[in-house]
């Protein structure tokens, strides 16, 4: 956008009068005998000068491409708001994972607190004689899925939290 906008003021500038230092520098050499052929010769040879242009008639071409660079400008500053509204979307809703991903955790910690519950019940329960080796087992079997779901849904947690990070620029930082 700020390089549409030089080649705008580049373009209006165009317009305007322009002057123009012109300067040049040269040392001669004895041994092309320069001296035998001009009556003032001078080894040391410099000139100074101005150049002045003054535009008469810009013509059309010149405003069409003012016009044009501020239209390339207008569409550039649409694309940044669009890219922004993108990125506050996508922040938005990787924040809403965060919360999806914390509430599917605690489910997965009180379940897991339920099953690790009934495990202690089924347990007493055939240490009283009231509950089969085939009940106990399936209640372990129940707490395992439960730990295996637990640990998936802190991954899942802990990945949306990256992916916040990830999406702000401070990924690096929370790294170290």
């Amino acid at each position: 956008m700020s390089a549409k906008g030089l080649e705008i003021k580049g373009d209006r500038a165009k317009r305007l009068p322009k002057i123009d230092l012109v300067a040049q520098y040269a040392l001669l050499a004895k041994y092309n005998h320069y001296q035998e052929y001009f009556s003032a010769f001078s080894r040391n040879n410099g000139e100074l000068g101005a150049s002045i242009e003054v535009p008469i008639y810009a013509g059309a071409g010149a405003r069409a491409e003012i016009e044009q660079a501020e239209n390339d400008q207008q569409h550039i500053h649409a694309e940044v708001g669009v890219a922004r509204n993108r990125i506050m979307l996508d922040i938005h809703q990787s924040y809403q994972d965060i919360h999806k991903t914390d509430i599917a955790r605690e489910l997965a910690q009180a379940d897991l607190d339920l099953a690790r519950e009934q495990l202690s019940v089924v347990l007493a329960q055939m240490g009283e004689g009231r509950a089969s080796l085939r009940q106990v087992e399936e209640a372990r079997f129940n707490e395992n899925e439960k730990w295996i779901a637990f640990y998936d849904a802190q991954f899942n947690a802990e990945r949306a939290r990256l992916n916040v990070l990830r999406q702000t620029g401070e990924l690096l930082a929370a790294l170290k």
